[in-house]
Parts: structure tokens; sequence; C-alpha cells
């Protein structure tokens, strides 16, 4: 009975577009894995792509870029 939205970040890119529809096509990828590959089903799950909104670290190195390429479950 969890609901979960899957909720998928990206550093700086080239833009703001481009850093949102990659952060969706993240969400939406691991929307279809859990779905497949776990039975989890559709209706159970959310995607959202946040692109570069919300940074958790440095964009000025590698790691903080690296740290802010990520997925977050959230409990719906």
């Amino acid at each position: 009975t969890l609901n979960l939205v899957i909720v998928a970040h990206t550093s700086k890119g080239k833009s703001i577009l481009d850093d949102l529809s990659l952060s969706e096509q993240r969400a939406n990828l691991i929307v279809k894995m859990l779905s497949q590959d776990y039975g989890i089903a559709l209706q159970r799950l959310e995607a959202k792509g946040l692109g570069s909104f919300a940074p958790v670290a440095s964009e000025a190195t590698a790691k903080g870029r690296q740290a802010n390429n990520r997925v977050v479950l959230i409990k719906k």
C-alpha cells in the first residue's frame, strides 16, 4: 500500500530545460524499473524531475556535481 514519488535531480548542465528534461527521464526510468523488475504497480509510483534546483553540494567540484546527480524516493 506504499505510494512513492521518485524525485530525480541533476547537477547544472547546459540549460535549465536540459536539466529538467534529464531529471524527468531519470525519474521515469526508475519508475519503469520498479514496475517491470520489482512488480510495483504503476499507480503507486509518481515521477518528478527537479533538474538542478535543489543541490546538496557545491557545483565547483566533480564530487559535488556527482552528489547533486541523485534520485530520492519519498513516501506519498
